[in-house]
């Protein structure tokens, strides 16, 4: 609302994507929904942090409560 439009469009890493900044990851791997660890092993400092100890407890939390609660 405080933007005044009716959607956002976040791309974040898109557009390093887009200008060739960054390499794609290999096909099977963007097949099978793991391109974060194809980023994760190239820039680990950057992206351990977040994928490994920020998500991971966030998505073991949503699975637990989604299955056992």
């Amino acid at each position: 609302n405080k933007l005044k439009v009716r959607v956002a469009l976040v791309m974040g890493h898109g557009f390093d994507l887009i200008v060739g900044k960054v390499r794609r990851s290999p096909t099977i791997l963007t097949r099978y929904g793991v391109e974060w660890l194809f980023r994760l092993v190239q820039n680990p400092r950057y992206l351990f942090k977040r994928y490994i100890l920020r998500d991971i407890p966030f998505f073991l939390k949503a699975i637990v409560k989604y299955y056992f609660e």
